[in-house]
């Protein structure tokens, strides 16, 4: 049991020293310091990280309409009635609630009586749960939580 307990304790040591010098060695360049790698013609996702993005539409290749709903944008005007037109992932037009200004093929939600907030992202995670059902069977240690949150985080 003491042995065990030791090598648990160097254990987590190690992974701190190994972090800490990690965290020294790399620190992480400003965004715009790592577009001098990349021709300024490329496209680049909006993160930080600038990573190359392929050009082009992106999301399903589909019209999405939220008609109906009260339309909260978060600029500080009240929530008014209003039907969302949402083409691949881009919001392409807010119209009056009782327009029906839309493509032909496109799938209609009824969002009568709820309210739509455009743009919201959800950035809620939990960066420690293990990745698969196998893993929560195994019980990973606190160790193995660590680093895994650490890739969640790169």
């Amino acid at each position: 049991m003491n042995l065990n307990l030791n090598l648990k304790t160097k254990s987590a040591a190690l992974l701190i020293a190994m972090l800490t010098s990690c965290v020294l060695v790399t620190a992480q360049e400003k965004a715009q310091d790592r577009r001098k790698f990349l021709d300024p013609a490329t496209p680049v996702s909006d993160d930080p990280r600038r990573i190359p993005v392929k050009p082009g539409p992106q999301g399903p290749d589909r019209v999405l309409v939220l008609r109906g709903g009260r339309i909260f944008d978060g600029t500080g005007a009240a929530a008014r009635e209003g039907t969302l037109v949402i083409e691949r992932n881009k919001i392409s037009k807010i119209l009056p609630a009782s327009s029906t200004y839309w493509p032909k093929n496109a799938e209609v939600v009824d969002a009568a009586g709820k309210t739509i907030l455009p743009g919201l992202i959800d950035v809620h995670t939990h960066l420690t749960y293990p990745l698969t059902e196998g893993d929560v069977l195994h019980a990973p240690s606190e160790a193995d939580a660590t680093l895994r949150a650490v890739e969640q985080l790169r």
